[in-house]
């Protein structure tokens, strides 16, 4: 077949234990490393779709779509079994039936010597059970049963015909060849059916675990799911299999895209320093990290003053000011629908650095400079003589921004927009209407985008 699985040696090859344990290339190289497996099965996926999407002639989908010949045809692909049934369709059998009656047609007129009429082919042929097919074809036995059922499971190559692919899945196969842009699953005993790819697809890259948020993280889609989310989403969330659902996928509530950006980012992850669940507060619950094209209500200010004392816990923007976003959120999705999990957040500035945090409760959070960019811009980092409160779980860049970077400025809806990151003692990060890194004043006001991450 036209299919290729990915093979060990590929997998072996592209994973990132392959790897020396002490990587000592550059930037550039050590990330294509880590992006080698990510891009093995996202060129796999891309491989599969372009020969399925295929209507070159010879090479069509139909072509590559395997199956097992049918009755006496030697064809094994969709393409060739329908063009042996296009040909059987053109009566060609019935054409040799009826030239074979006529060339013995003398010996049934009373006459040899006169020409024999329409009516003298007719009484042949049905004297000699004449019809579809000859009466000792179907009727071998002269039984007056309408089908021999040994003969005709003889002629169907010892199989009966539910073996075969129903006149709809025929259709189905016909219709793909057609059209391109509906791509059908496969099945072994029903040919083609309308299904749509999503199995095929996780059948053929089963073995690297394709019902995962690894591999769904390695894929950009941007296909629209609805206006509100099905019950048959929560439950791939809730299994962290998250089938039909893949980055920059996106529900649009109350006017607002809300986009898939990563999943299960936070798994995993997280601090319960009184440790009241037995796994030290990390979070063992599948979701999905889900990021506005736009700002959320009105534009609003980190703090009144231009200060940043009390770090992010403290700003009036996480105390008081997203108050109207996260309800417009949690009425988008249902509260109980948005996971509450501990990150670990500044809540206190020294010297224009941060220089203390804890671990809290957090649901509905503006992002970080690693979240957006996958590095820090502004935000202080360590400089040899101090050690700056660099704590955050959210220290990995979203795969929405990976995959799509110009979907860091807001897609159409370009506008300043504030990052959590304390930059010194009186400016937080932002990201810029230009299309850059920045930072400002904290009692400027600017757009609201948060993340939340969605469970069942």
């Amino acid at each position: 077949m036209a299919f290729n699985p990915i093979t060990a040696g590929e997998i072996n090859a592209a994973h990132v234990e392959a790897a020396p344990d002490k990587l000592t290339g550059t930037a550039a190289d050590n990330k294509r490393i880590f992006d080698a497996y990510p891009d093995l099965i996202k060129n796999k996926y891309n491989e599969t779709v372009g020969k399925l999407n295929s209507t070159t002639d010879g090479s069509s989908g139909a072509d590559n779509v395997g199956t097992t010949p049918v009755g006496e045809g030697t064809a094994d692909s969709v393409q060739g079994v329908l063009e042996e049934l296009n040909l059987r369709l053109t009566g060609a059998d019935r054409i040799t039936l009826l030239l074979a009656a006529i060339n013995t047609i003398g010996a049934v007129a009373n006459d040899e010597h006169r020409l024999c009429t329409a009516k003298d082919i007719v009484d042949y042929i049905s004297a000699i059970g004449g019809g579809d097919m000859l009466k000792a074809a179907y009727d071998s036995t002269n039984t007056g049963n309408k089908v021999d059922t040994a003969l005709n499971a003889e002629k169907l190559g010892g199989q009966l015909p539910s073996y075969f692919a129903s006149a709809s899945s025929v259709a189905a196969a016909k219709a793909f060849a057609d059209n391109p842009d509906t791509i059908p699953t496969l099945n072994s005993q029903k040919g083609v059916t309308s299904d749509g790819v999503r199995r095929a697809i996780n059948t053929a890259v089963d073995k690297p675990g394709a019902s995962s948020a690894g591999a769904h993280n390695a894929i950009y889609r941007g296909k629209y799911l609805g206006s509100s989310v099905t019950a048959e989403q929560y439950a791939q969330i809730a299994a962290g299999t998250f089938e039909d659902m893949y980055i920059g996928d996106y529900w649009t509530i109350s006017g607002i895209n809300w986009r898939i950006a990563d999943f299960d980012y936070y798994y995993r992850s997280g601090y319960d320093p009184d440790n009241a669940d037995g796994h030290w507060g990390e979070v063992l619950t599948h979701h999905v990290v889900i990021v506005p094209d736009r700002s959320v209500g009105d534009y609003q200010k980190m703090n009144s003053t231009d200060t940043t004392a009390g770090g992010y816990i403290g700003s009036e923007m996480r105390t008081t000011n997203m108050t109207a976003a996260k309800n417009l959120i949690k009425a988008a999705f249902g509260e109980s629908h948005i996971m509450v999990h501990k990150d670990h957040l500044v809540n206190a500035v020294y010297n224009g650095y941060p220089s203390g945090g804890a671990w809290v409760d957090t649901d509905i959070e503006l992002m970080t400079e690693w979240m957006v960019y996958g590095a820090p811009v502004f935000h202080p980092m360590c400089d040899g003589s101090r050690i700056v409160f660099n704590y955050e779980v959210g220290c990995k860049q979203l795969n929405l921004f990976r995959h799509r970077p110009d979907l860091i400025y807001s897609d159409a809806w370009r506008f300043d927009y504030w990052l959590r990151d304390v930059v010194s003692a009186a400016y937080f990060a932002l990201v810029s209407y230009y299309g850059s890194a920045a930072c400002y004043a904290a009692s400027f006001a600017y757009g609201v985008r948060p993340a939340f991450c969605l469970i069942s």
